[in-house]
């Protein structure tokens, strides 16, 4: 176990800036698609129920239990205008950001508070607000 002085020094707490690439990610997407619709119970072609139907509160809380890390999302609403329409896989997930590695190959950080996202898994489109998931991974998954 390292103390975290020497963790930061050893520059374990950083992504790499340029070795992640789009290509790599989208592999990443591609475990992680597997991985919700296995604990969504869901089959390819299935759709998620309306807001209107008894199964649609316990498939909420799975889905905001759920690991972001390997999701392909979009930023919808944010501060920062350049975000707004940015679609990428999220390779971090702190409590109060995402770095997403967008299709240019590039890994910039999205700002949980005042954004809105879009999940895409297969045909399915998973509209959510960053400021609803604040919490460190680790503690919303448990």
């Amino acid at each position: 176990l390292l103390p975290r002085e020497e963790f930061c020094k050893l520059g374990l707490h950083t992504l790499p800036r340029k070795d992640i690439t789009f290509q790599e990610a989208i592999k990443l997407h591609y475990l992680w698609r597997d991985y919700v619709r296995e604990s969504l119970g869901l089959r390819p072609g299935d759709l998620l129920p309306s807001v209107s139907d008894k199964s649609y509160d316990p498939l909420n809380k799975v889905l905001m239990r759920t690991d972001l890390h390997g999701a392909k999302i979009e930023v919808i609403e944010s501060k920062c205008e350049t975000l707004k329409g940015m679609i990428g896989v999220v390779v971090l997930d702190t409590k109060n950001t995402f770095k997403l590695v967008g299709m240019d190959d590039r890994i910039r950080t999205v700002p949980k508070a005042d954004s809105v996202f879009c999940i895409y898994l297969g045909s399915i489109e998973i509209l959510f607000y960053g400021k609803s998931i604040m919490i460190r991974p680790a503690e919303r998954s448990v």
